[in-house]
């Protein structure tokens, strides 16, 4: 157990170095930034195939807001970032699947970052919320449609 805290202690700090983003991106840094976070992506998926998507969900959330805030700051005409938001963002709702399938997961916890993600202020990205449909369960789609009407 506790080489399995140190792993994620250690993929969360590289997830914070490959997803930072001090500043401008141009147009091959973009793709270079894309191409070097593709690699934690692929290590988070790995995890989630492992059935570990309890210790996926937080970490993809941070990248998800580090990734953001490159994306505000770069110049993405190739795609690279959307694409790994896209990517990331499925493998996202893998994860919650995943840990609903494992026991239990906090729907309502899981809505509240949903629709903080699509009306948090950014508007490059949507979810698509049939892919976590099966994770937010019949509590957490109640949760999820309240918040969107309220906003």
């Amino acid at each position: 157990m506790v080489q399995a805290e140190q792993d994620l202690a250690a993929l969360r700090e590289s997830i914070r170095t490959a997803f930072s983003c001090p500043g401008h991106l141009d147009y091959w840094p973009a793709i270079r930034y894309a191409e070097a976070a593709a690699d934690c992506v692929d290590a988070l998926a790995d995890l989630v195939r492992e059935g570990r998507g309890a210790d996926v969900v937080p970490l993809a959330e941070l990248a998800v807001h580090l990734l953001l805030d490159a994306v505000g700051k770069a110049d993405d005409s190739a795609g690279a970032l959307g694409d790994l938001m896209r990517r990331l963002l499925r493998m996202h709702a893998e994860a919650c699947m995943a840990t609903r399938r494992a026991g239990p997961v906090d729907p309502v916890r899981l809505a509240d970052w949903l629709v903080e993600f699509q009306l948090g202020g950014q508007d490059w990205f949507t979810v698509d919320i049939a892919e976590y449909a099966p994770a937010l369960g019949e509590a957490g789609l109640d949760a999820y449609r309240s918040a969107v009407t309220a906003a």
